[in-house]
């Protein structure tokens, strides 16, 4: 995972028409607990609010560390979400997670009581988020006060605002890969969902999960499209992938068949194979 202010490694650079960009390596920063028999991290964000990388593990249990001060990792909270995949930090500093259901976790209070279920039904209904449904959150994005997911369930992206769960862009349960506009794109198995900039006035790119044939798609606000920026000649699976806060479509992508990083800038890619760590799957990543 590429995470904000780690202990940094050697630079690799990168050159392509418009200069040079360097690659950093991240020094492992401390290893879950053994003890936790699910103990994969499954999702990673920061939290602005009280500046600590809140990591989820597959558990449904929550770490974290300071960059700031020190890499240390350490268990967090005392209560597991439930079957969780995704993890943001909202403008109070409270994490919303999502998975099967969307929950939120008080930042002041990271145990049991503190846990709360937001949404719960299966299914697509969008609302009051009393009624809503949704379909299996694989990734979420803060930004202000919404949070976005890429419904993996619905094959859409959703908005959350707190009261009201809306869909933001594709027409949700039909699964597909047309490029268009917000109200007629289609998508096939969203499994990332990032803003440049953290900006969701900003561009908006999302990665679909197809075993040999995923794609980055591009969330254009400006004009409400959705389009095709990258794809793979031979075939590649996508899972979660960062973009580049100033950049435009600069992301570093993560490849499940290939095991490793793509860094993808207008449409092309220069791979970075994995090499005394194999890259299985990255399933968190923030710049």
């Amino acid at each position: 995972s590429m995470w904000n202010r780690p202990v940094w490694e050697a630079p690799e650079e990168y050159n392509d028409m418009v200069g040079t960009f360097k690659l950093w390596h991240t020094k492992e920063v401390g290893v879950i607990n053994p003890a936790d028999t699910n103990r994969s991290p499954y999702g990673i964000t920061f939290n602005p609010v009280d500046k600590f990388t809140y990591i989820v593990a597959r558990s449904g249990f929550v770490y974290r560390y300071n960059q700031y001060t020190g890499p240390t990792l350490t268990k967090w909270s005392t209560v597991a979400a439930t079957a969780v995949r995704g993890i943001a930090a909202d403008h109070n500093g409270d994490l919303i997670l999502g998975g099967s259901m969307l929950q939120k976790l008080l930042r002041s209070d990271p145990t049991p009581t503190g846990l709360t279920t937001i949404i719960s039904g299966i299914g697509y209904t969008t609302g009051a988020v009393a009624l809503a449904e949704l379909g299996y959150l694989y990734d979420l994005y803060q930004v202000g006060t919404s949070t976005f997911a890429a419904d993996e369930g619905n094959d859409c992206i959703m908005e959350y605002t707190g009261t009201v769960w809306s869909t933001f862009a594709c027409r949700c349960t039909v699964q597909g890969e047309q490029d268009g506009t917000f109200a007629s794109c289609t998508m096939n198995t969203p499994r990332s969902i990032v803003f440049q900039n953290h900006s969701s006035t900003a561009l908006g790119y999302v990665s679909n999960y197809v075993p040999g044939g995923s794609t980055v798609r591009k969330l254009d606000q400006f004009w409400g499209s959705v389009t095709t920026i990258f794809k793979p000649a031979a075939g590649d699976s996508f899972s979660k992938m960062v973009a580049h806060p100033f950049h435009e479509d600069m992301l570093l992508v993560s490849s499940i068949d290939s095991k490793g990083l793509y860094l993808v800038h207008k449409g092309e890619a220069q791979f970075f194979a994995a090499t005394s760590n194999v890259v299985a799957q990255s399933q968190g990543s923030y710049w």
